[in-house]
């Protein structure tokens, strides 16, 4: 069944987890080291949304910064 979303916000910050979870496959131990978490922590951050802003800034060590910065500000 397909996902109803109220509000462009809510279709934008589900966009948001799919791609960083999509991105995060095979360097979640890595996440873990730079926000300070165990490796669970950073699964379970990625499947919930609850990433902050300083977290998808320690992230650009490992990602590029031009595809943080697009999932910040969003594609067409």
């Amino acid at each position: 069944m397909p996902r109803v979303y109220q509000s462009q916000a809510e279709r934008q910050q589900a966009k948001i987890i799919r791609e960083l979870s999509g991105m995060a496959k095979g360097h979640q131990a890595e996440l873990a080291e730079l926000w300070g978490i165990s490796q669970p922590a950073v699964s379970y951050r990625l499947k919930t949304g609850n990433i902050s802003v300083m977290d998808l800034c320690k992230a650009k060590a490992i990602f590029d910064a031009d595809e943080i910065a697009e999932l910040i500000r969003g594609r067409s």
